[in-house]
């Protein structure tokens, strides 16, 4: 996104699709914690993201400023 906002004038971005954008610290201090918890026999599938919700248009003017 950063990539394009200084290589074109303008941007069409979508509006209409929405999804929860998640710091990648925030993701590996999860997996890191889950990790040392971990025993062999309790191992499992995991979801996480951070809280919130933005559309792609929202999530791209963030980027920009």
């Amino acid at each position: 996104m950063m990539r394009l906002g200084e290589d074109r004038k303008e941007l069409n971005v979508i509006c209409d699709q929405v999804g929860t954008p998640t710091y990648a610290r925030d993701l590996a201090d999860f997996i890191l914690h889950k990790a040392l918890l971990a025993e062999n026999n309790k191992v499992g599938l995991y979801h996480f993201t951070n809280q919130g919700v933005c559309s792609w248009y929202d999530f791209a003017k963030e980027i920009m400023k």
